[in-house]
């Protein structure tokens, strides 16, 4: 979380992280020579898409847009994830989770003591 900090979040060094962490749980999947990697669109994983080109190649690694139930699913995941750091959501906006995205970061930065909350094994 410290990558969302104001002078770390202005370096967008959370780019290079979530890459680094993307490519190391597509690793841990030993994926077969076959199989291909989706990723969303969004500008986060751009970073994340140039180095599974680099380690998988080109042809495997393919931008989507997440919608439906995948998309239902990833939310509900950051969700819950936010909520063990005590956010809760606002009522009005738990049918439209995306749309409350900002909603959340302004709760996160306005206790910075939130985001030193890791699990074991996480990274600060």
């Amino acid at each position: 979380m410290n990558f969302f900090r104001p002078n770390l979040y202005c370096e967008k060094g959370y780019l290079s992280e979530s890459a680094r962490i993307i490519t190391e749980l597509t690793e841990s999947l030993n994926l077969k020579p076959e199989e291909e990697v989706h990723t969303c669109q969004g500008y986060i994983f751009d970073d994340a898409a140039i180095e599974l080109r680099k380690a998988l190649g080109e042809e495997r690694i393919k931008r989507i847009r997440v919608t439906g139930e995948a998309q239902r699913l990833t939310e509900i995941a950051y969700i819950d994830e936010i909520r063990n750091l005590g956010y809760e959501p606002l009522a009005e906006r738990e049918e439209k989770r995306a749309k409350s995205f900002f909603h959340m970061m302004r709760w996160l930065k306005a206790d910075p003591d939130r985001m030193r909350t890791q699990r074991p094994g996480s990274h600060d």
